[in-house]
């Protein structure tokens, strides 16, 4: 097993094993980890909804495709890829 295939075994048993949301799209469930981020820069104040989890258990969806999570939900916005990781900007409908 090369360095990149034990470096994956690794984020998806132990370090993704922790995310505990799962995201309804239609009849695909996705496991991963909803957070929100809160961003204040002079005037400007943001509120940004994130789901993540790993890259390759996320399938590629298109904008406003709705999600619910913990029965709440959401509409894809956009997808920012990060490593081994899949970041879903999402909002709350």
């Amino acid at each position: 097993m090369s360095f990149s295939d034990d470096l994956q075994n690794d984020l998806d048993n132990v370090f993704f094993a922790d995310f505990q949301n799962t995201a309804s799209i239609g009849e695909l469930q996705v496991v991963g980890y909803l957070s929100t981020n809160n961003h204040q820069f002079l005037d400007l104040d943001t509120h940004q909804h994130v789901f993540s989890g790993p890259l390759s258990q996320f399938p590629a969806i298109k904008r406003d495709t709705t999600l619910v999570i913990g029965g709440k939900r959401y509409v894809f916005v956009t997808a920012r890829p990060r490593g081994q990781t899949q970041n879903w900007i999402i909002e709350p409908q």
